[in-house]
């Protein structure tokens, strides 16, 4: 591109000058025929011979290859430097430079304004012809040019082509070396740039500067810093949540498995009073033992749900009629509770694209979590609407007014109402995290809102 750019601005400039050049040569040489036609007369005057003073000026006059001629009215040749191309006095109309008639040809190269007035025309066969008086005889100047000349060859044609040649590469040279300098002092720009980024230091971006392949080269650039740096902080924020992990894994691990170890210990050491004492302390164990249990495959299922390659079999489902096996199956949860599950449909079929077994997951873990966090004798509501561009289901639930729950935080690992982390209500904290890896499974939205004392859930399924 560059060359390109600097090769059609040396043949712009370039005929530029050759015209600006040509244009000055032939006002010198127009200059140099008036003076020298102005003093034909005086030459005469001095008593001069006119034929030896008009011999002397054809000769004397600088036309390279091309001759020159002087004729009288009759057409008589007075004088020349060569032989002269007869044509020239054939085709010669005398008519056409009577002084005192302004009918000349309208392409004109000279316009004299001397006394008598000369005035030159210049004819297409190549010839120039310049009428002027000389002790009031009549005389005609002819210039006849080489074959396939023009009137533009009256330069030197060697030395025109020589100096336009130098003219151009010195041209060429310096546009190019403008428009590179430019171009390298920006590659060395994004050098530097790309060596502070092999030492981490990301943050800074290359100037973009035009529109051309190394600007998009430094766009580029730009983006694949802004990709390993989005990758590095991804990388210290799962170091940062697998620490968490563990942490809370261990937290919700040590208490029940405490308790167990506690009451197996005094049943190992027959530390009780009676049988009764001893059903009880098994028990507590059990139900911590199960506790445990219910965290594990919490915590498995949220690991699995997490891997993103996980195979799943979506498939065309009703949705309303989903919902109602999924509540017929959730009647020993109401019962536990002592809490209703409530459909809402706003059309009578709704079909989807699902996993069934991942979203009777998401309906359960959602419905759990709010059997277990709702006021007590209030119901949880599922509302299934539909238009044109998505399918919106909502789960929602009165919370007590003295509980704080975070919106924001909700879908996070082990995020729990209560910031002490007690577990008096149970789960593992793992349950709406497992909702929220499926539905990024399926690409289905969800959304946590609160107004007042009633949490919602939102699962937005896009057609």
């Amino acid at each position: 591109m560059a060359f390109m750019i600097s090769f059609c601005s040396a043949i712009i400039i370039n005929i530029i000058f050759l015209s600006i050049y040509s244009k000055l040569t032939f006002e010198y040489r127009e200059n140099s025929i008036n003076k020298v036609l102005d003093n034909l007369e005086l030459h005469t005057e001095k008593g001069q011979d006119l034929t030896e003073v008009l011999n002397d000026f054809v000769n004397n006059f600088d036309l390279g290859n091309g001759a020159i001629g002087i004729i009288d009215k009759e057409k008589n040749l007075i004088a020349s430097n060569q032989s002269i191309n007869n044509i020239a006095f054939d085709r010669f109309n005398f008519d056409e430079f009577n002084i005192e008639n302004n009918n000349f040809l309208e392409f004109t190269f000279y316009n004299f304004k001397p006394d008598p007035p000369i005035r030159p025309a210049v004819r297409r066969e190549q010839y120039i012809y310049i009428p002027f008086v000389v002790n009031n005889n009549q005389y005609y100047l002819i210039i006849d040019f080489e074959p396939g000349k023009t009137i533009g060859m009256l330069l030197n044609r060697d030395t025109m082509f020589f100096t336009s040649m130098i003219f151009s590469i010195i041209i060429f040279l310096i546009i190019f070396y403008l428009i590179t300098n430019k171009k390298i002092k920006y590659i060395n720009e994004i050098s530097k740039e790309i060596s502070k980024k092999s030492i981490g230091k990301l943050d800074h971006k290359i100037e973009i500067k035009g529109s051309d392949e190394i600007a998009e080269i430094a766009k580029n650039i730009n983006y694949m810093s802004e990709e390993i740096n989005h990758q590095i902080e991804n990388e210290r924020k799962a170091e940062k949540e697998k620490y968490e992990l563990i942490s809370n894994i261990s937290h919700d691990l040590r208490t029940p498995l405490t308790s167990v170890i506690g009451y197996l210990d005094l049943i190992n050491n027959a530390n009780f009073e009676d049988e009764n004492q001893l059903k009880e302390y098994s028990n507590i164990a059990h139900k911590k033992s199960i506790k445990i249990k219910e965290l594990v495959d919490d915590l498995f299922e949220f690991t699995k749900y997490n891997n993103k390659d996980i195979k799943f079999s979506k498939m065309r489902v009703n949705l309303n009629d989903f919902i109602e096996q999924f509540i017929y199956e959730m009647a020993d949860y109401e019962k536990k509770y002592n809490k209703k599950i409530k459909k809402h449909f706003n059309k009578e079929d709704v079909f989807v694209e699902l996993d069934p077994q991942l979203y009777f997951r998401v309906f359960q873990n959602l419905c759990i979590n709010a059997f277990k966090y709702s006021k007590d004798n209030s119901d949880i509501d599922i509302y299934v609407n539909e238009n044109i561009k998505k399918v919106t289901i909502t789960i929602s639930n009165y919370i007590n007014d003295e509980e704080d729950i975070d919106v924001e935080k909700i879908f996070n690992r082990f995020y729990k109402e209560d910031k002490s982390r007690n577990t008096n209500k149970g789960g593992s904290g793992l349950g709406l995290s497992i909702v929220k890896s499926i539905l990024d499974i399926h690409q289905h939205e969800i959304i946590a809102e609160k107004i007042d004392n009633k949490i919602s859930f939102k699962i937005i399924i896009t057609k």
